[in-house]
Formats: structure tokens, sequence, C-alpha cells
């Protein structure tokens, strides 16, 4: 085993990923407070590739399969009843249907991927389904899709399950590639025919959407696999009218299978674990607990760019960064907060000079100073806080933190 190149390892044996894109769906028919978007969907025609899937329990009693009773009875009731619906309970009650509408196109076999780079690969990966869920008295659709393949290397997966589920480019790189994206993506029928091409590269029509319409272009294969379901922004005329709910990124699971899972290094369980690549700053080398760059302390970041994980973390940064911004434009000194703080702990983390191999990072009790004496459980983490409250009010007491504007003092350089 030793002897065995280590990529060799990291060949993933069988592999899936789903994606579950949510859609705001508009209303159909003014003042209905049930829309019924379903009835469009079971009309049968040429510009309609969905059916409706009925489910497990649609079939004979007596051929009800043990894998689908498994499933069932794994779940807690009201999920069941949620998923399932109810059979009929007595002699003057009805069976209560599932509140989800299910529709298949089977016209989608495969997708093919290019990868960005110098090497181009292209890898086609089945489409195992791709299905359309709709919930009675919710205007929201879900689109899933499900695509597998076989005796992949790990980093192929990881860029795929990184690439494919992706909406519309945040930005386009200098080959004009899609940022975040595949190179392309094509949809191919069971004859090998292409259905749709991605247009990633297509950077004048991605701005020129957003500048007349407000809204983002979606990219044109995930339109087609939508079809008849339309943009809402947009000219294209259809009954059923969708809005973006999620951003650029859609959610997905992911399966893999391998034959040694031992040959998976730390950075690979992360990578898999989180799967984003957040575009950010070696912090601990460039820059101070008051978010000033180091030699050029009138250029303030904040944001996922230092490091910070998460809304709150981004949004108290760019608090700061604004908050010192102005104290800068008067002459006062920039503030840092304590470090006993929730932010100054994730400050003084993203800043701690000499730090090898610098990740992004959430602020968690972890980032604390240690309390003087010892505490475990909800006792720990009362302390902390009330110490870190505490501490807070000293600070706020001693920097003057009142509003308006700030007392002026020597101009920092």
């Amino acid at each position: 085993m030793s002897d065995q190149n280590p990529d060799a390892l990291k060949l993933v044996r069988h592999f899936r990923q789903i994606l579950l894109w949510p859609l705001q769906l508009q209303p159909i028919r003014s003042g209905a407070q049930i829309q019924e978007p379903w009835d469009i969907l079971k009309r049968a025609s040429a510009d309609n590739p969905w059916s409706e899937s009925r489910d497990e329990f649609s079939c004979d009693p007596a051929q009800f399969q043990e894998r689908h009773y498994s499933e069932f009875v794994t779940f807690l009731p009201y999920v069941r009843s949620f998923l399932y619906g109810e059979g009929k309970a007595g002699s003057a009650m009805a069976a209560i249907e599932s509140p989800i509408r299910v529709f298949r196109r089977t016209d989608v076999a495969k997708v093919r991927m290019t990868f960005p780079g110098a090497a181009s690969d292209t890898i086609t990966f089945d489409v195992a389904h791709a299905d359309l869920c709709l919930f009675y008295d919710i205007d929201v659709a879900i689109l899933i899709v499900e695509i597998c393949g076989r005796d992949l290397s790990l980093a192929r997966v990881q860029e795929t399950m990184y690439r494919f589920g992706r909406a519309y480019p945040t930005y386009w790189r200098e080959d004009n590639f899609g940022g975040h994206c595949l190179a392309r993506a094509e949809w191919l029928a069971r004859d090998g025919s292409v259905l749709a091409v991605s247009d990633y590269e297509q950077r004048e029509r991605f701005l020129s959407f957003v500048g007349q319409h407000r809204a983002p272009y979606f990219a044109s294969h995930w339109q087609f696999l939508l079809k008849p379901l339309v943009p809402d922004h947009g000219s294209e005329k259809g009954l059923i009218r969708y809005r973006q709910i999620e951003y650029s990124r859609m959610p997905l699971l992911a399966y893999l299978a391998m034959d040694n899972v031992r040959a998976l290094s730390r950075a690979d369980f992360v990578r898999l674990g989180s799967l984003h690549r957040n575009t950010f700053i070696n912090s601990p080398a460039v820059l101070l607990p008051s978010l000033q760059v180091i030699g050029r302390k009138r250029l303030l970041l904040a944001g996922q760019l230092v490091g910070v994980e998460g809304y709150v973390e981004s949004a108290a940064t760019g608090l700061l960064a604004g908050l010192n911004a102005e104290r800068l434009l008067h002459g006062v000194p920039p503030l840092s907060p304590p470090r006993t703080t929730a932010l100054g702990s994730l400050l003084a983390y993203i800043t701690q000079r000499g730090k090898k191999g610098f990740q992004p990072m959430n602020a968690n009790y972890g980032l604390l100073p240690p309390l003087a004496r010892p505490l475990r459980g909800r006792d720990k983490r009362l302390a902390l806080a009330e110490r870190a409250l505490a501490d807070l009010a000293r600070w706020q007491a001693s920097v003057q933190i009142t509003g308006g504007e700030p007392a002026r003092s020597q101009t920092v350089a």
C-alpha cells in the first residue's frame, strides 16, 4: 500500500451530487390564495417536458417494497404526513394527500462538464434524475438535479461539487471564464445530442441584464432545464415565473465512495466539508486589529475579505471599519474592541502576527481568553459573556463612543 501513488489512493469509486435550487414562484392568478402551478405542468405539450411523478404509495399495496418501508418508518409522524400524506383513518374521513407535487423530466440523460484551466479536460456524468417539487399553499419550487459518475479523481470530484451548481458567475477571469463556474456545461440527450449549453462566458449578456432589470441573469442551461418556467425578470412569456431565493451557488448534497478513506488528508476533509473558497487576504501579515492595512493605515478592510466567516461577523467588521474611517478623517486614533469580546477575539485571531496556514474563522468561544477560574458548560459560557459585557462597557466609556462627531486629536498617519 505504501508503494502506491498517493493520488491513486484518492480515487472516488462512486460519486453522486444532488443540487437543490429553491425558487420563488410569482402569482399566476391575482387574489387567489392557492395558485396551483402544478395544473399547468400537467398539461401535455411540445414545450413541456415535465410529467408528474407518483410516489411509492401509488402502487398495489401488495407490491410495496421493503426499501420504501424502511425509508417511511425512519421519519417522525409529522414528517411522514408532509412527505407522503395520510391514509383514510375512519369511515367519515378521506385520505389526506401530501402537499408536495413532484414532476420529472427524462429527456436529459447526461451532463458534460468542461473545467477551466490549461488542460480544459471534460467529464460526462449521468443525470440520475431531474425533478421539480411544488408545494400546496407555498409559492416555492425546488429544482432537484442528481448526477453520478464512477472512478474519478478526488480533485475532479471536488471541482465538480464546487463549480457545477452555479446559477451565474460572480465575476469573470482574465481568460473570460465565469468566476467559480465551469468553463462549459452541456445537457445531453440519450442519443448524445446537445440539448443546451451554458453561457457563463457571455459577460456582456450578464452585465446588461442586471443593468436593465436589477436582477441576475441565470445561465442559459439552467433556464433550459426549468422550462416552461421562465425568469420573472425578463421579456420571455410564460405562465409560471420564478425569482431567485438563494445566491449564485445552489445548495448541494454529495455521496463519495472510496477504497481507502484513510488516504484523505485533513485538508481533503475540510474542503469536502466546506467546499467554498472565499477570496481573503493573509490578514496576520498585513492587517492591524483596527482593520488598517500595515504600511497604509488610511486603507481599511472588512468582511470576508479579511478572513471572517458569517454575516454577523462580516457586518461587525464593516461597522468597525466604518467607525475607524470616520475617526481617521477627524484625526482621532482608530479603535479595536477588547480581546475578551466576540469581535475583539476574532480580530485578534485574524491579525495574530506570524500565524502560519491562516484560514477564515467564525466568532466562537474558543477564541476568547481563558477565565481566571475554571468553569464548565453553561456556567463557563455565562461567565465569558458577563466578562465581555463588563469589559465592553468600560471600553465604550474610555473611548467615549456616544454618537456624534468624535473629539479631535492627533492625526494618525
